[in-house]
This record gives C-alpha cells, structure tokens and sequence, in this order.
C-alpha cells in the first residue's frame, strides 16, 4: 500500500427498542488501524453495556500495547506482532464482560468482530455472528465463521444460505464475549491488496442483504462513508429490524 487506507462506520438503532451495537473505528500509531463491531445481548441495560465494555477494552488495551514501549517489546527489544496483541485484547475484554456479567447476575453478553491493519496485513478476530469481508472487484470473501447454530446446520448440508436467513433460529449462537472465563474467538491473517475494502459488520446487515448485494454496494460507492450509509440504508430498507452497524476500511 502507497498511501494509508481510508475509514468510515455507520451505526443506527433501526426499528429496535434500544442499540445494544458499538463500533470503534480509529487510526492507531503509525498509521496502524483499529476496527470492531459488538452486538450486545441481554436487554436493555445489558446488551448496551455488554458491547460497550467490549469495545472500549479492546481499544484501551491495544492502545496501551502500542504506545507503551516497555510492554510492547516482551523485555528483550523484540516488539511482539500485532496479531499478539489482539489476542490479547479479546482476553481483556472477555475478562471486563465476564466479570460485569457474575456481578450483575445477568445473561449479558455480546458479539465482537475486530481487526487490527497495518501496512499490507490485517488481522482479524471475532467471536459470535457479526462478521468480516475482504471485498474487491472480483469477489466478496467471508473471513469470519459465525458461531450459531444455522451456520451449522449450512455446513451440515441440511439447508442453505436462503433458509439460514429466515431460520426461526437463526439468532441462535453458541459462543459470546462473556460467557466464559476465558474468550474462545478465531483469528485471521489477511493479506491486503490495493482496492480491498474490508467491511465489518453486525447481523443487522447481513439478516436481511444477500452478499452480491454488499459487495455491489461497497464497490459502487465513492468513498468508504458513501458505502457505509449505503449498506446501511439497504438493511433498512430490507426490514431494518435490528440495530444496524457497519465499517468500511479502504486499501489505496
């Protein structure tokens, strides 16, 4: 990459009660990136929080790996890699979302999707069904494996991408930020290629827009913030029933 890649988020409420999405979406030191999308669960009160913690750890968290030479360098001059560092900033933010969920005594939880880019590489994380695209002009890749129980049932063979969509179940998922002492997320290497866009993104999207209809979206657009509300306004328009949060990092 000649130049640093361009970055824009969108996030509505849609025709829930209350958001319980957060997005963060912010230039690191050296033009490194940080992207994620949390959807909370819970209720009102839980959810919100839940996805809130979630971001705001794992920004705190990298952050401070980053700008803090002497917890950034393991001691021996050796600067740990950034996929490190996100691992590590899940497990933060699992912890802060684990500990607030015992001692509220309630169900909450929430999704996260994060990347962390710089240069040429992004690495990508994510734990639950909001999901990440490498798209270009050619395709729309799915990074992300969602954790529920219709991407099973997609894998098993026992329906499709069309019945997964409108599944009675399909907002069952088997693993959150959360739920357990300890994170059990994936984890992504990407290679970037100049005119990538890598989109972020929760369920609101993607419930109700087919992924031709994204990536026709993303790469129409003029700018990273023109594919945003695009994306935005076709989830709406799809139904909008759930809260609504997308992020769009362009590679020059």
């Amino acid at each position: 990459m000649t130049e640093r890649p361009r970055l824009a988020h969108h996030s509505i409420q849609g025709r829930r009660p209350y958001q319980e999405d957060s997005v963060f979406a912010g230039e690191l030191a050296d033009g490194r990136l940080l992207v994620a999308v949390a959807d909370g669960m819970g209720g009102h009160a839980a959810g919100d929080v839940a996805s809130g913690l979630a971001v705001d750890t794992l920004a705190a968290h990298v952050v401070t790996h980053l700008l803090t030479p002497h917890l950034a360098n393991n001691g021996d001059g050796a600067v740990a890699p950034l996929a490190d560092w996100l691992k590590s900033a899940v497990q933060a933010a699992n912890q802060v979302v684990f500990e607030r969920r015992m001692s509220a005594q309630n169900n909450m939880g929430t999704t996260l999707v994060a990347a962390v880019v710089a240069d040429d590489q992004a690495y990508v994380a994510n734990i639950g069904d909001s999901r990440a695209y490498l798209i270009n002009g050619t395709e729309i890749r799915r990074v992300t494996t969602d954790h529920s129980l219709v991407e099973r049932l997609v894998a098993l063979g026992h329906i499709d991408a069309d019945e997964a969509r409108v599944h009675p179940q399909r907002n069952v998922i088997y693993r959150t930020l959360g739920d357990k002492p300890e994170a059990e997320a994936d984890y992504f290497s990407l290679q970037l290629q100049p005119g990538d866009r890598l989109l972020l993104c929760s369920d609101g999207l993607t419930a109700g827009v087919e992924d031709r209809a994204i990536q026709d979206a993303v790469m129409r657009s003029s700018s990273p913030q023109h594919a945003c509300e695009q994306l935005v306004s076709l989830a709406n328009a799809a139904g909008g029933h759930d809260n609504i949060t997308v992020v769009v990092l362009q590679v020059e």
